[in-house]
């Protein structure tokens, strides 16, 4: 459900205020939440956490390892229910000169109610013994995750006139959570320390403070389109990792750090303190990579008539024409997060350094 409304503030179509809310929830996908009940006692998952070297089955032939150890087990909670998000914008157009136009909109997200696995059988911190020693970890998909985003867009637009036209837009944005999805394998959370969820709150797997995206076309002679882009990305956050595992195999962050914190707000004096206490040299903060995005892509285009209403258009392009280097992260896994890594904050992939293509495109 949403709402809107807009208002011709001088009744000449120059300046426009608008607003809208709206109240969205996503599907449950009730298979995939159920199947882990179904299968739970049709076949056993064993995980083998912190396992002995070179023996990790105890003396034990692996088939008498798997059939006796305690299974794992996956259960959904009685009150799960769908993720809501309520939504919040405002914004104003205003018409600057016949063909320019400015327009400022502020966002707000709230998501509440998403998808967060916590295990119900968790081991006694001193004994090290479950609830129910003869299950292993019971994971419960629980409804307790949300999100805040805010944001505030500026786009100065010029229309195409005197043949050219440009798109100018600005993204200032913060994204905060508790337990997002997107950085874990399989897609779905699982509380990484449950004596203090507080270490799971923090910045967006893709919280990007800064976006700017600028292009522009220009008709040149001979009927000759030329265009470009530039896109500007921030980094993003990452987590700093201990060599910790919980008793589930959920690795651990640093003592004193919690989940993404990253370059910007990551207290590099922690991690090393944390190092030296484990025999190892400090990490230098230059050390500590960006995956900021900088790429200008363009594009030059020539059509062709070759009969009839058939036509041909020749086109050419060539994507992060200077040569910037892009790193990958945060989603390749590419970044370094092992504290206790010499390599600890590099980013070990890059995207395509320069790319080019050439295409025919007919139209008829």
């Amino acid at each position: 459900m949403r709402v809107g409304v807009s208002w011709d503030v001088a009744g000449n179509g120059n300046s426009v205020l608008k607003g809208m809310a709206g109240v969205y929830y996503d599907n449950i996908r009730t298979l995939n939440n159920i199947l882990g009940e179904y299968r739970n006692f049709t076949q056993f998952t064993i995980a083998i956490v912190n396992p002995p070297y070179p023996d990790p089955y105890l003396g034990k032939d692996p088939l008498t390892f798997a059939s006796t150890a305690p299974p794992n087990l996956n259960i959904l909670a009685n009150d799960f229910r769908n993720p809501r998000a309520d939504q919040y914008s405002v914004g104003i157009s205003q018409k600057m000169t016949a063909d320019m136009s400015v327009h400022v909109d502020g966002t707000y997200v709230h998501t509440t109610g998403d998808r967060i696995k916590v295990d119900r059988n968790l081991p006694d911190p001193v004994s090290g013994i479950r609830p129910k020693p003869s299950l292993g970890f019971v994971d419960e998909d629980q409804s307790i995750g949300d999100a805040k985003y805010k944001a505030m867009f500026v786009r100065l637009e010029k229309r195409l006139s005197q043949q050219y036209t440009y798109l100018v837009s600005y993204t200032l944005a913060k994204a905060d959570d508790f337990g997002g999805r997107a950085g874990n394998q399989g897609g779905f959370f699982h509380i990484t320390d449950q004596r203090n969820f507080d270490l799971d709150r923090g910045p967006s797997d893709a919280d990007r403070r800064h976006t700017l995206v600028a292009s522009g076309t220009v008709l040149i002679p001979w009927d000759i389109t030329f265009g470009g882009v530039w896109t500007f990305r921030s980094g993003a956050p990452f987590s700093a990792y201990s060599k910790a595992f919980s008793a589930d195999g959920q690795p651990q962050y640093v003592p004193g750090t919690s989940r993404n914190q990253g370059k910007r707000d990551l207290n590099l004096a922690v991690v090393n303190a944390y190092r030296a206490a484990n025999g190892l040299g400090a990490i230098p903060a230059g050390q500590i990579d960006t995956d900021r995005l900088s790429t200008v892509d363009v594009r030059v285009s020539k059509a062709f008539t070759v009969g009839g209403q058939t036509k041909a258009e020749l086109i050419g392009q060539v994507f992060n024409v200077l040569g910037s280097d892009n790193l990958n992260a945060p989603f390749s896994g590419g970044r370094v997060t092992a504290a206790l890594s010499d390599t600890f904050g590099r980013i070990q992939t890059a995207k395509p350094r320069q790319q080019a293509e050439l295409a025919v495109r007919l139209s008829w």
